[in-house]
């Protein structure tokens, strides 16, 4: 929201989109393009774990990569939280509201 805020009124292009302008950009757009340079770091966090959770937790680590909006977020916390001490104490890193 804060990014979308900054933006208002802003008519430059959009990097990505030059079709688009900065101030047509919704908060989702905008964690699309903080996304795209955190996400090879995550994978790289993720990969290291994956011997030591469940392919279902690894899983569920994975799909919060995504720029776009998550269809169960509840439920994918649920399984990262019940994946064990490495799988909780990784997800701290991955995503600061998995841990309450």
């Amino acid at each position: 929201m804060y990014c979308a805020s900054l933006c208002n009124g802003n008519h430059n292009q959009d990097g990505y989109e030059p079709c688009r302008q900065l101030s047509d950009l919704g908060p989702y757009d905008h964690l699309a393009r903080f996304y795209r340079f955190c996400v090879t770091h995550g994978k790289r966090n993720i990969f290291g774990l994956k011997t030591y959770v469940s392919t279902e937790v690894y899983a569920a680590m994975l799909s919060l990569l995504s720029s776009e909006e998550h269809p169960n977020l509840d439920h994918t916390f649920t399984i990262i939280r019940a994946g064990g001490r490495k799988a909780t104490s990784m997800s701290i890193i991955i995503h600061p509201f998995i841990i309450y």
